[in-house]
């Protein structure tokens, strides 16, 4: 926990700026950063139970916490039905996040370090435009 603030410290000491967004309110209380406070996600107990408990149905007993096959990991949806939720959040969160993007300048910074490889959208659409600029992601 605070892994983000540490790593915008270090990054300040060399005289570099580093901005670091999260999506979402954390129950641990460290610093958000930028936090778009995105819907449709949480850490809340009933929140992550629910999702470990969908995932199991179809990654087996260790649900959630199953590591995804590949070199990297691709995600598809399970269903018809969870590829229209990922389409309708993606939709949802574009009203946030696009402004994020925008008002942030996040196309004129030189690295974009995207934490545990995620990114804003499901379908991959900001990792898309960050590639088509030849930005370097880590």
């Amino acid at each position: 926990v605070g892994t983000l603030s540490s790593w915008k410290r270090a990054h300040e000491a060399k005289g570099n700026e580093c901005t670091f967004i999260t999506l979402y309110k954390s129950k641990n209380k460290y610093d958000p950063g930028i936090c778009l406070d995105l819907p449709l996600v949480n850490t809340s107990s009933w929140y992550l139970r629910g999702r470990h408990r969908y995932y199991q149905l179809f990654r087996g007993e260790l649900g959630d916490y199953k590591e995804r096959d590949g070199y990297p990991p691709v995600w598809e949806p399970n269903t018809k039905l969870e590829k229209i939720y990922f389409q309708f959040r993606d939709w949802l969160w574009h009203f946030k996040v696009e402004p994020a993007i925008e008002n942030l300048r996040l196309m004129d910074y030189d690295i974009i370090h995207l934490e545990w490889g995620l990114e804003f959208y499901r379908d991959g659409r900001f990792v898309d435009r960050l590639v088509e600029a030849e930005k370097p992601i880590v």
